[in-house]
This record gives structure tokens, sequence and C-alpha cells, in this order.
């Protein structure tokens, strides 16, 4: 904080991407400001250091093709891998990842994404090849229930690894799991399969609650493969009261519904607007100067 002409000035530390491709450093009117701006400053960084292991991701991901006749009817080979790609890279980079402003929490997400890469393109092929099987089931099966098609279209559409949160993905084959399940013994018992679908109408579409509509699909038609989280129509109905009052929904990790911004858990104290001539640009090698944030954010 500055005193000019009598009237306290407060300014926020937070990073800026800045023109060239770099990085800068700077001050903003308020925390909101700088949690923005940082968001993508941080994914720039954490971009440069995981360059190398990104290529091979990429090309590691050939493995897809593994899948073979599971793609038909979902797309291609390379089409998929692009997806991947796309998917895989927003988790690793996220911003979210990077616990404080500091050199050493940066370098441990850093750390924790290259560690996160091993082993990883292995586990996601069999893990498509069960969501893929589990699909094709569902889109043979004998006696689909009223409204399968566009249920099992609107989870996943062409592009769904492009547009689904990687860390979802773990979820689907419950989610399939239990479609298939409804599938399998909804005439057994219509009226209360129609009961079910008037509790978990109100919801559908809304796109802040999205993943606990499907948590609640499974917890009305298939029970017994249980949530990732407590999830009841009265918890969605308060969720989505609370969104109509202009709030933030609850995800299933206990945050709200809008994109997690990296900051420290603890406000950062205000600090005097004194100009930054510092401009952190795209190194060749590894970045080395990112330790200037410990002293730009110390307390």
């Amino acid at each position: 904080m500055c005193d000019l002409a009598g009237v306290a000035v407060y300014a926020f530390p937070g990073l800026k991407n800045g023109p060239g491709g770099g990085v800068l450093l700077r001050l903003f009117k308020t925390p909101e400001e700088a949690a923005a701006s940082t968001e993508p400053a941080l994914e720039r960084l954490m971009e440069w250091q995981l360059t190398h292991p990104l290529a091979c991701l990429h090309k590691d991901l050939k493995q897809l093709r593994e899948l073979g006749a599971l793609l038909a009817t979902i797309g291609t080979a390379d089409t998929l891998r692009e997806d991947a790609y796309v998917s895989v890279t927003r988790w690793l980079l996220s911003a979210a990842r990077v616990k404080h402003l500091t050199a050493s929490a940066f370098a441990a997400a850093v750390m924790k994404a290259k560690n996160d890469l091993q082993g990883l393109v292995p586990r996601l092929v069999d893990l498509l090849r069960e969501i893929l099987t589990l699909r094709q089931a569902l889109l043979v099966h004998p006696n689909p229930y009223r409204g399968q098609g566009p249920e099992l279209a609107a989870l996943m559409p062409k592009d769904f690894l492009r547009v689904t949160p990687y860390e979802r993905l773990a979820h689907f084959p419950r989610y399939l799991k239990a479609m298939k399940m409804r599938a399998d013994r909804w005439k057994q018992n219509q009226v209360k399969d129609t009961e079910r679908i008037k509790q978990l109408a109100p919801f559908v579409g809304v796109a802040e609650l999205r993943w606990q509509v499907e948590e609640l699909r499974v917890s009305l038609f298939a029970q017994e493969l249980g949530t990732a989280e407590p999830v009841s129509v009265q918890k969605l109905e308060r969720a989505l009261v609370e969104l109509r009052r202009g709030g933030k929904a609850t995800t299933a990790a206990g945050a709200t519904s809008s994109p997690a911004v990296a900051t420290s858990p603890e406000p950062v104290k205000p600090r005097e607007t004194t100009p930054l001539p510092v401009t952190t640009t795209k190194p060749k090698a590894p970045l080395k100067s990112f330790g200037s944030l410990d002293a730009l954010f110390r307390k």
C-alpha cells in the first residue's frame, strides 16, 4: 500500500502473459484481476517446463490405434489421438497444480506433472478400451430404454475426449455400466423407471451440475454401483436454487463450478505500487528465473 495525495492505494501482485511468448510480473488493482491473469501465465510457464515430455506424450498416443474396430463409430485413431492430447495437456498444465506462487511450489507442480505422465498412455488405452466396449454394448442393446440414445450421445459425443475433463474419464465405465443395468431391467418396472426420470429431469442440461447429474443418474438407476460423492435429489435442488440466485454450484470435489485459480489459500497482502521492470521471456533451456517470484510474493 502507498499513499497518493492522502488516499491509500493498494496493488496485488500477479503474472501476465506478455508479447512474444513472455511472462511478466505485474501489479493489479484487485486480487481477482491478479488471479485471473496469473492462471494462464502459470499454464504457459508449465508448458515451457514440459516441452519434451509433452512431445513424447503426443508420440506415444499413437498407441490408441490399438483400439482398432472400437473406434469405428466414434472417429478415427488420429482424431482420437489429437483429442486425447488436448485433454491430457489441459489437465497437466492446469494452474491449479501450483498451490502457492513460489518457486518451490512451481517446481513441485512440474515434478508432479512429470510423474503423472509416467505410464499414462498405456493406462489411457486400457481405460478407453473399457469405455468404448461398454458404449458398443449399449449401441446394440436389444431393449434400450426411452431416451437412451440421446443420453449416450450427450455423455459421449464424437469429441468426448476433447470436451471431457481428463480426470472425469475414470468415472465413465461406471456411468456406462449404470446405463446398461437400467437397459437390462427397465421393462421389469416401467412405472418406477418413469418416476426416476421425473426426479432427474429438472437438472438435466444444467451445465454447472453436469457431473452431479451423472452421479445422481447412477444413484437412481444403479445404486449398487455407488457414487463418487454423496448425491441426492434434494442436494441438487438446493444447488439449482443457489444457481438461480446467482451463486455457484458445488462440485464433486467440494469446489465451485468455476475454473480453479491457483492462488495461495491465504489472502495475498497488498504491496506498494512500485514499478516492476521485470520481464521473463521464453527460455531455450528450462526456466530458471521463476525464483524471482519468491521476492515478489514475500509477505
